[in-house]
């Protein structure tokens, strides 16, 4: 145990205090009800809207909610139970570590504790806060005021003890009685020891034992000393306070006073509790530095004041119902006894409320008028404060007869005074609001009203009292003090010994309230001054406008839907803000701010990636589609895996406990194989000879405890497990034994569905090893269209599952092709057996490849019969190039060439390969027939375009065989004349059959006719508009049909009769397709392939 020992010496010098000294402020917050969630202003009269204030200054509430409103809404909701209980940890009320309850410890109930500690806080001056490392120093102390002493320092105070001629002033010990209290802070309100001292050396003892003792205050000789010692670091302050320790003798006080009046001045219905607007008056006067007493035959109100020393004169003639006639019946008898210096009258509502016309308003204010005049005779020459009644609320009745009953008052008090009477008219009426009456009654103020009052008298009293009043103290905020330019603060203001505030950016004239700046372009400084008896004081606060931060970029990138099954598509969509570019992996880099891209057909998981740039940094976004891996039938296996667990308890217990026979569990492995998604409605397992049973549904059974890797999946009879996807699920069974003896079982799983599953349970119990798996590809990395081999191995194991990049059930060992790879994939390989699932992957990554690119011209691109025209082609990203059409044979991948003479329209084609796949581009050389004949040539040219369906469908579209391909012929036409072409019909053998196409003819499959990209006709027409006389090149395109296209013959009908027709040259048995494609739809797979690897999107 520790032991601190330090001295308190107080010496004793004359110290003269000023009214700066009180104890008590106009920020004073006094709660009178007991406040809980529930309470509001209504019934607790105010008292919540001045705990939400109290709890705002003390930073423990926000001064708005979520939704931007105020938080001072007179209701005792969430919001400030949590910041009463932030306060109650804060200031030691309640513990941190274990706070308990509203109900065990009043956790965020504002009870006797904390309202006691809500007064010291706002109602006495602040702690002397004297830190560790300094000693010896000397300190003054004020009624009401705390010195902390803490272990292992000592201090001395500069003054004595308090007399009761004057408690502001510190005289010799002979002066007079003097009170002091010891306490363990923080609670310095809740527990604590006082002893009260006459003249001389008298003694107190206080200790707490185990935690520190004193001994007390001596005062001998003109000095006092204390000693304190502490034994333990849990306690590190000891406080000390004094305060006057009887009321004032009314027979030596300055200030005698009577409040004479009807049940407001009794103070109902707060008589007892605060004495209505008296116990606030008296604190007032006596913290301006003034002796005061009321006197009367009446008594009501607490006994001490609210900081729970100083007791409190609870003497006034406040009568209930009284009217001025009656009070005027024993006005001689009430100044005898009292024989005041000040009479402060609030007389006349019943007289108006019984009497509610003109007249009656007249002849109450004559009866008060010559009360007045009696009051004034009295041989003890008081001064006599004369108020307005207050207003009622407008529901219960009017006020209008009131107000000039009023009006009559301070007309007859103005002329007493200009006859030099020692009469003031005091304006209660205009202080008050409909807000400060009862609303159960209309009549009678609340706790706010009444306290209203009191500072009303004690204004009016201040030119009679001859003392200097302190000026204003204003608190002054913004929330919060910096913001971006177009935001907005809150300024929040509050003062104390005010009447009025003003500043140029409020039209209100409160003493406290919050105000919005409006938005703000640059840094502003708000000012407010506000007046009281004291003078003038004004505040500033500044709000600082700073330039917002460079947004960073917003990137989103989602996947819809993000599960397929193999061969299905996704729908990859992106947007991003804030950004000025964009990279893309996995899809081309997009063009726009958002979009979509609809993914190739998918037989793994894959991975798409979205990074973006932007002057506020870098962002990425991820969206990953997983293909739904291809399982078999519903199946259940389970086994016994041992009986010495501790995870099941008896009948509803979800936990480890003890049975009636024992603390140890059967432990059970269920493996489940689904073809679909499932949801487990229950699981029993019975056994075979005996019938017991474990449940995971049946109220009373012992119940069956389902765990999966490891997690607990329920806690309670009922409960369902999953929904489980499709494939391989291995769950762990606990249930309680019954008998030590396992003779085998039946375990049933009953799916939401209403399926079921059953399996036996042998009569031994297994141990066996867990299943071990390895996988590895090689290689590991690839180009883009080449293959890894995956490799892999199991022990233990009897079934094995892929997922990711492959699928489909495996062999317990072997080796398997990837497959051509585009993308980077990851392959999954779960392996099954008795002892549960082992799971492995391996990563392939894919390098990109460039795509070929191919320019080719011919100039000119018009010659005469017997002329030639020159070629010239360059390629990018190629190895090789083959020419087919008007020419052949392998050629370079770049150079230029000599068509020879030519006596027809030629096509001249050229293919170009390399590593990223294959492209071709063609130029068409037009020849002018001698004698200006006609002419038509045509070829096929490829089948990698969908811009015809099957009948009336002219658009992109799918035939009878289910393929979106077209055949794609080109005619070249020479004219000697203008022409008009009404029809175009191609006819050719596909597959043995003989097929045709046309434009005009409905019977038909429809002729999709282009020229120089333009689409020609939208449906069976006669008409393709006139021709002059010249070349021209038409592209062909017709939904295909069987393969391959042979025999081919072109048709071209004009509106004179006369026709054209040829042959169709069959460009694709020269192309430079690889021989590995067995048709040309799986070269166009591989073309499409190619192109999506690159990011081009295609539209089939």
């Amino acid at each position: 145990m520790k032991k601190y020992i330090f001295f308190l010496f107080i010496f004793i010098t004359p110290f003269v205090f000023s009214a700066s000294a009180s104890a008590e402020s106009a920020t004073c917050v006094r709660i009178n009800y007991v406040l809980q969630l529930g309470s509001n202003d209504y019934w607790q009269q105010g008292d919540v809207t001045r705990l939400q204030n109290f709890l705002i200054g003390q930073g423990d509430m926000s001064p708005t909610l979520s939704d931007g409103t105020s938080s001072r809404t007179g209701i005792f909701g969430v919001v400030t139970e949590q910041a009463v209980q932030k306060f109650q940890i804060r200031t030691g009320i309640i513990s941190s570590i274990n706070p308990g309850t509203p109900a065990t410890t009043g956790y965020g109930v504002v009870g006797p504790q904390t309202r006691a500690k809500i007064y010291d806080i706002s109602c006495l001056d602040a702690p002397i806060d004297i830190p560790t490392e300094e000693t010896g120093s000397v300190k003054s102390l004020r009624v009401g005021e705390d010195l902390e002493i803490m272990a292992g320092t000592s201090w001395a105070l500069d003054s004595g003890v308090f007399s009761t001629s004057n408690p502001q002033v510190m005289t010799g010990v002979s002066g007079g009685a003097h009170t002091i209290r010891f306490t363990d802070l923080p609670n310095f309100s809740e527990s604590y020891s006082t002893c009260t001292y006459p003249q001389g050396g008298t003694e107190c003892h206080m200790s707490n034992p185990g935690l520190y003792s004193t001994s007390g205050i001596s005062c001998i000789s003109g000095a006092c000393s204390v000693s304190v010692s502490v034994f333990s670091d849990v306690t590190t302050k000891i406080a000390i306070r004094y305060s006057p320790s009887s009321p004032i003798d009314p027979g030596t006080s300055a200030l005698k006073i009577l409040p004479l009046g009807d049940s407001i001045t009794d103070g109902y219905p707060w008589s007892d509790e605060i004495g209505g607007y008296r116990s606030e008056l008296y604190t007032l006067l006596r913290n301006a530095g003034h002796d005061v007493s009321f006197v009367g035959s009446q008594k009501s109100g607490p006994s001490v004041l609210a900081d729970g020393v100083t007791p409190f004169d609870r003497d006034h003639e406040g009568y209930r119902g009284y009217m001025i006639s009656q009070i005027d019946l024993g006005i001689s008898t009430y100044m005898d006894q009292g024989n005041p210096t000040h009479v402060l009258m609030m007389l006349g509502t019943n007289d108006i409320i019984r009497v509610g016309d003109a007249a009656g308003a007249l002849l109450a204010a004559n009866r008060l008028s010559a009360l007045i005049d009696r009051v004034l005779a009295h041989d003890s020459n008081p001064t006599v404060l004369v108020a307005s009644i207050p207003p009622r609320i407008p529901t219960w009745g009017t006020n209008e007869w009131i107000i000039v009953y009023n009006e009559h008052v301070k007309e007859f008090v103005q002329d007493k005074i200009a006859t030099g009477k020692k009469v003031k008219f005091v304006d209660i009426y205009n202080a008050l609001t409909a807000a400060d009456i009862m609303p159960n009654d209309g009549l009678h103020p609340n706790a706010d009203g009444y306290s209203k009052i009191a500072k009303t008298w004690f204004f009016g009293m201040l030119d009679s009292l001859s003392v200097t009043s302190l000026p204003p103290e204003i608190t002054l905020s913004a929330n919060p003090t910096s913001i971006q330019s177009t935001e907005s603060s809150i300024l929040s203001w509050s003062a104390t010994r005010a009447l009025s505030c003003s500043a140029p950016w409020t039209a209100s004239t409160a003493t406290s309230g919050n105000q919005s700046t409006g938005q703000l372009a640059e840094s502003s400084t708000f000012t407010i001054t506000c007046t009281g008896a004291g003078g003038s004081v004004s505040k500033s606060v500044s709000v600082s406008v700073v330039t917002p931060p460079t947004p960073a970029p917003i990137v989103t990138l989602t996947a819809s839907p993000a599960v397929v099954e193999s061969g299905q598509s996704s729908a990859i969509t992106w947007s991003h803000t804030n950004t000025t570019s964009c990279v893309a992996s996995g899809f081309q880099n997009p063009t726009g701010s958002n979009g979509t891209y609809l993914t190739s057909p998918l037989v793994a998981n894959s991975t798409y990636n979205l990074t973006c740039s932007g002057p506020g940094g870098t962002r990425s976004a991820t969206a990953t589609v997983s293909v739904a891996p291809v399982v078999g039938t519903n199946t259940l296996t389970a086994s016994l895996i041992d009986g010495t667990s501790r995870n099941a308890g008896p009948s509803y217990v979800f936990g480890p406990g003890a049975g009636i026979y024992t603390d140890l569990d059967w432990h059970w492995r269920m493996n489940l194989n689904l073809a679909s998604q499932k949801t487990i409605s229950s699981v029993e397992i019975r056994t075979i000879s005996s019938g017991e049973i474990w449940s995971s549904v049946a109220d009373g059974y012992y119940p069956v405890l389902i765990y999966q890797n490891g997690t607990l999946k329920n806690t309670a009879y009922g409960q369902t497990v999953g929904p489980l996807s499709a494939g391989q699920h291995t769950f762990d069974l606990y249930g309680q034994i019954y008998y030590t003896t396992w003779n085998g079982a039946n375990l049933t799983v009953r799916f939401t569905d209403g399926t079921s599953l059953t399996a036996q349970i042998p009569n031994t119990t297994t141990s066996t090893p867990a299943p071990t798996v390895t996988l590895s590809a090689n290689p590991t990395s690839v180009s883009s269209g080449q293959s890894s081999t995956l490799t892999w191995s199991s022990t233990n194991a009897t079934s094995c599952t892929a997922s990711g990049g492959w699928s489909g059930t495996k062999v317990v060992s072997g080796s398997q092709s990837t497959g051509i790879l585009t993308a980077n994939s990851t392959f999954i390989l779960t392996c099954t057996g008795a002892g549960g699932s082992a799971t492995q992957s391996a990563t392939v990554t894919v390098t990109s490849v460039q795509l070929p690119t191919l320019t080719i011209s011919a100039s000119p691109t018009s010659v005469s019969s017997g002329q030639s025209s020159t070629l010239t082609w360059s390629s990018t990203n190629t190895t090789s190039c083959t020419a087919s059409g008007g020419w052949s044979g392998s050629k370079a991948t770049s150079g230029s060439q000599s068509t020879g003479t030519l006596t027809a329209n030629s096509t001249f084609i050229l293919t170009c390969t390399g590593a990223g796949g294959s492209t071709f581009k063609d130029v068409v050389v037009s020849v002018a027939t001698a004698g200006g004949a006609n002419s038509l040539t045509s070829s096929l040219l490829d089948t990698l375009s969908d811009k015809a369906g099957k009948h009336s469908i002219f658009t992109a579209g799918q035939g009878a065989f289910y393929t979106p391909e077209d055949w794609h012929f080109r005619a070249n036409i020479s004219l000697s004349t203008t022409k008009t072409i009404t029809s175009i019909e191609v006819t050719g053998m596909t597959n043995g059959h003989t097929a045709t196409w046309s434009t005009s003819n409905p019977n038909f499959y429809p002729l999709v006719i282009l020229e120089n990209g333009v689409q020609k006709n939208s449906g069976y027409s006669g008409n393709f508009g006139t021709y002059q006389s010249g070349s021209y090149t038409l592209d062909l395109y017709t939904q295909k049909d069987y393969t391959p296209f042979s025999n081919g013959s072109l048709v071209v009908k004009f509106n004179d009769g006369t026709s054209l027709s040829t042959p169709i040259v069959n460009n694709l048995s020269n192309s430079a397709f690889s021989p590995k494609y067995a048709s040309t739809f799986d070269a166009l797979q591989s073309i499409i392939q190619m192109l999506e690897r690159a990011g081009i999107p295609l539209n089939l």
